[in-house]
């Protein structure tokens, strides 16, 4: 799909994260810090957008079905530990209790850009795949919380 089968989502996701930060550190001397994290927000949110709509292509049918299984291909290789909790065609529950990206971004000095990184992409990335379903998360790992909690519902 992007070119980089050969290469984990969490790799991807560091080598990313390290011409990010070059490129933020530009942008905010250049821009001052709000504006360039607004801008960099809306990067990260665009292109997680785009591969929303890219698994939808994969999965049409855009089901809690089919988010659960992207899910569990997004916890491949330890890049995350998921406690699933409940899962029916109209309700998605899960917890996140190990997250390769936290550790991976405070590992690589990034730890204050994680949420930008990877979390934020949740929302837009749903939004890609399917306007049927909602996410209410409560709380993440990069924020400090000792799990991520999600919630994913088809709308009524």
């Amino acid at each position: 799909m992007s070119g980089n089968e050969n290469v984990g989502l969490l790799q991807q996701r560091c080598i990313e994260a390290k011409i990010f930060k070059a490129f933020l550190t530009v942008l905010e001397r250049e821009f001052g810090t709000e504006k360039a994290r607004s801008l960099a927000a809306t990067v990260v949110g665009d292109l997680a957008f785009q591969k929303g709509r890219e698994y939808r292509k994969l999965y049409p049918e855009g089901t809690i079905d089919a988010l659960a299984n992207l899910w569990r291909s997004f916890a491949e290789g330890g890049a995350l530990d998921v406690e699933f909790i409940e899962q029916d065609q109209d309700c998605l529950r899960f917890r996140v209790k190990g997250c390769g990206y936290a550790e991976a971004y405070r590992e690589i000095g990034l730890a204050d850009l994680g949420c930008l990184l990877s979390c934020d992409r949740d929302e837009p990335f749903l939004k890609g795949f399917s306007d049927e379903i909602t996410l209410d998360r409560s709380r993440t790992i990069m924020e400090g919380g000792s799990y991520c909690d999600f919630v994913y519902r088809v709308k009524k």
